[in-house]
């Protein structure tokens, strides 16, 4: 198993030699391979881990496909303008709320910030995200 696992495989790297494949199978052998070949780690929630090191994902965003795997409905002008907010390197979630995406506004409200002894910033500054 430590030679699958140390090899560079074509399932996890978004080649596959039948390109009729879906692009859900990319993700499905990716979640294979972690569990098959990853580390388990604790965590703070006491649940726990299985990672891998260094992997990489590629899908194709022609004809109109998104890589999202959900069963509900999706914000999408919320997720582009978070998405445009990370490349920014923005950490004020204050940018966000403005533009109607609300997700991180807990954690930048004043008294969750003091609760983790950040007192010396401003209310929306979420720090490195």
């Amino acid at each position: 198993m430590d030679q699958l696992c140390n090899e560079e495989s074509s399932q996890t790297n978004g080649n596959t030699s039948d390109n009729k494949r879906h692009d859900e199978h990319q993700y499905l052998d990716l979640i294979r391979h972690i569990m098959d070949c990853g580390h388990k780690k604790s965590d703070r929630t006491g649940t726990g881990t299985v990672s891998v090191f260094g992997t990489q994902s590629r899908y194709s965003l022609r004809d109109g496909v998104i890589p999202l795997l959900t069963t509900k409905r999706v914000f999408w002008r919320g997720v582009l303008e978070e998405l445009l907010w990370f490349i920014r390197g923005s950490t004020d979630g204050k940018e966000l709320s403005k533009v109607g995406v609300n997700i991180w506004d807990a954690n930048g409200s004043r008294s969750f910030l003091d609760s983790l002894g950040f007192t010396d910033r401003q209310e929306g500054d979420l720090g490195p995200v």
